[in-house]
């Protein structure tokens, strides 16, 4: 995970990821998600009962290879289902790494170019128990 954070520009912003699009390609910098694919807000953020999170980056804005970069954290101990969101214009999201369980082993970080295709928009992500799921769009 370190080499690919070091190989994404996009993880390494010099200032502080802004909600904005700065490039016209409809997708901000940064946007959170609720599990089921929509914009998490305030109300979702202060609720205690919600245990699941995600954040779509825009690699685009700062020349990274991965036109954007996905995560979803799961804290809760049961599998939490994600909708994906979009992944940008003509792309498709990739798996770079899933830590649930049945990913475990030599190959659990996928090398780059050598990334599991999961799908596109509203494709659903199962994320195990306090799993973490990290795709790229390309």
């Amino acid at each position: 995970m370190i080499a690919f954070r070091k190989a994404h520009p996009a993880l390494r912003p010099a200032n502080f990821y802004s909600g904005v699009d700065n490039n016209g390609n409809v997708m901000e910098q940064l946007r959170w998600f609720k599990p089921d694919g929509a914009v998490a807000d305030a109300a979702y953020f202060n609720d205690a009962a919600n245990h699941a999170i995600a954040w779509r980056i825009d690699g685009t804005e700062f020349g990274d290879t991965a036109s954007a970069i996905y995560v979803a954290h799961n804290a809760w101990s049961g599998q939490v289902n994600f909708t994906l969101p979009w992944p940008g214009a003509g792309k498709s999201w990739y798996r770079v790494t899933d830590t649930c369980t049945w990913a475990e082993g030599a190959s659990q970080v996928r090398a780059p170019g050598a990334e599991d295709a999961v799908g596109g928009e509203f494709t659903s992500y199962g994320v195990c128990g306090r799993g973490t799921l990290v795709l790229i769009a390309k």
